[in-house]
């Protein structure tokens, strides 16, 4: 598998903030050893969500935690080649922990 150089990764994260950007910017979300860049929005919904109702944040934080670190693995072990559907599943779980972070007030929406 071919190695990602830094040139390739400076323009696919310069397309994503431009491609945030109408969607509230972006955040960089940090678990374990990935990260990810998400719209800003993406993060407000899921606090929505999740604030709007105790039992889906607990299912939904329970489920996230069972699948993020096998997940993570499996899309770290094969970054060329993890299914787009895999990818999307690991993101929105990410953001989902994320979100919970942020109202248990372990983190912060803001990137300071």
């Amino acid at each position: 598998m071919p190695e990602i150089t830094d040139e390739e990764l400076h323009a696919a994260m310069a397309r994503a903030i431009k491609q945030n950007a109408p969607h509230g910017g972006s955040r960089v979300i940090e678990y374990g050893d990935a990260r990810v860049l998400v719209p800003t929005e993406l993060i407000t919904e899921a606090l929505k969500g999740l604030q709007a109702d105790d039992s889906l944040r607990k299912a939904a934080i329970e489920v996230a935690n069972l699948r993020l670190p096998t997940a993570i693995k499996v899309l770290l072990s094969t970054p060329e080649g993890a299914p787009s559907a895999l990818v999307r599943t690991v993101t929105l779980d990410i953001v989902i922990w994320f979100a919970n972070e942020i109202i248990e007030g372990r983190a912060s929406l803001s990137m300071n």
